[in-house]
């Protein structure tokens, strides 16, 4: 854990970034491009506290750029995720719907099947309707 106060230096050391910050307006986009730029390149960021705290565009470009190993969101600024969110096509992303903490039941299980399901071409399950390649 890491005070605001210590957060800019302490990015620059980070491999994996967890955010499990509250919503609201002192916390809105607190992971910017600026704080994004930051990490080392081999950085990790996960998100499973509000959408709303990560700079959702920047994240992608900082993805998309190779700026950033890779990135796990259980939570985004609009849920559920529209079909035209950049999120959806980002480099090295994973994206949950919003499971983290236990709930719902069977939620790792759901989450294990389909990150295996994805690695063999497997059909996944419960895909949001409207979600690129979801099926009906």
């Amino acid at each position: 854990m890491v005070t605001e106060e210590d957060l800019d230096a302490a990015l620059a050391e980070t491999d994996v970034l967890i955010s499990i910050l509250p919503g609201g307006p002192a916390t809105r986009h607190a992971l910017d491009a600026a704080r994004l730029e930051r990490l080392p390149e081999h950085a990790y960021v996960v998100n499973v506290g509000r959408g709303s705290t990560v700079d959702e565009d920047a994240l992608v470009e900082a993805l998309n750029a190779g700026r950033l190993g890779g990135a796990a969101l259980d939570v985004m600024e609009t849920e559920p995720l529209p079909a035209d969110s950049s999120l959806w096509s980002a480099r090295n992303i994973v994206l949950t719907p919003h499971c983290a903490g236990g709930r719902p039941v069977g939620a790792s299980d759901l989450v294990a099947h389909n990150l295996a399901a994805m690695n063999t071409g497997s059909p996944l399950r419960n895909q949001v309707a409207g979600a690129p390649g979801a099926t009906t």
